[in-house]
């Protein structure tokens, strides 16, 4: 959560609706029927001495949803190309907790998007299970094998991602330290130089 080029919520809380980025590699997928909706994505900072989270990041984000209902509400880090990774084992890993009373609940998924010329603008969403968001840091980890894909692809604009959806409705979430990774377990997080980091945004 280091890296925010487009500057979506960095200096305060951003509060407009529909679908966004705002950290590099981050969407907001506003898919949700309600009437009335407020939202709000913000980058906050960690404190020097905070030890709840590995490898010592600096920021994490606060996202905060009140509609209803909240189904069609997605956060997603999206990799060029929907072949990426097809038939491998990954794991999805990440903290997160609640700015409220724990119990609040969402879905973990995995995306294929197809672009949107060639065959057609489709996509395919994978549940991987549910999680249960407490008030401390939690490390959340989900073992899964993407699927083959089921068309032909458009080699400009498609993608694969991974994230949560049904995000609880007046409940702040705070995510920090995502990581996909090749393979059956999650590994102790890495810090990469910084010019590394924009390379690769």
């Amino acid at each position: 959560m280091t890296v925010w080029q487009r500057g979506i919520g960095t200096s305060s809380a951003y509060t407009g609706t529909g679908g966004t980025y705002f950290a590099d590699r981050w969407a907001r997928v506003d898919g949700s029927t309600a009437t009335s909706k407020t939202y709000s994505i913000e980058r906050k900072t960690f404190t020097d001495t905070q030890t709840d989270v590995e490898g010592n990041p600096l920021y994490y984000a606060r996202l905060n949803h009140t509609a209803t209902p909240t189904k069609g509400i997605e956060i997603e880090n999206r990799v060029e190309g929907v072949d990426s990774f097809r038939g491998e084992n990954m794991s999805f890993s990440f903290y997160a907790r609640t700015n409220g009373s724990s119990g609040a609940t969402c879905n973990v998924f995995v995306k294929q998007n197809y672009g949107t010329s060639g065959a057609s603008s489709v996509e395919t969403t994978t549940d991987l299970g549910s999680i249960r968001f407490e008030s401390d840091w939690a490390k959340y980890i989900t073992v899964f094998g993407v699927p083959e894909l089921t068309q032909s692809k458009d080699n400009t604009d498609s993608f694969l991602s991974v994230g949560i959806k049904d995000l609880p409705s007046g409940t702040a979430i705070d995510l920090a330290q995502a990581k996909l990774e090749r393979g059956n377990a999650a590994t102790p997080v890495e810090p990469r130089n910084i010019d590394e980091e924009y390379s690769l945004c």
